[in-house]
């Protein structure tokens, strides 16, 4: 899917677009935590002291990149997720009070 800028004349820069990439490819239920310790390898001239850091730079690169914000996938959550879902769970779950 091609770029799509959030604001007029933006553009990501390369460090922001290889941050969109790489937790977009390991967005699979890890924490945050985990994902800092995998960058920080992976990437030692860019490391993260604070796994929030990494938290909000991802949250904001991805959103850059796609034009979309990133739901990032906790272990607890099911495969599926996202607003539709959340929606028919809840739905699911008030229907079982009702009966």
């Amino acid at each position: 899917r091609p770029w799509k800028p959030t604001e007029p004349g933006l553009a990501p820069t390369r460090r922001q677009a290889e941050l969109a990439v790489f937790v977009a490819g390991r967005n699979d239920g890890r924490t945050w935590a985990d994902l800092a310790l995998e960058y920080n390898d992976t990437h030692p001239d860019a490391k993260y002291r604070e796994w929030r850091n990494l938290a909000r730079d991802a949250k904001r690169d991805y959103a850059l990149v796609t034009g979309e914000p990133l739901r990032w996938r906790n272990a607890d959550e099911p495969e599926s997720f996202g607003p539709l879902d959340e929606a028919k769970e809840f739905l699911r779950a008030a229907e079982k009070d009702l009966i």
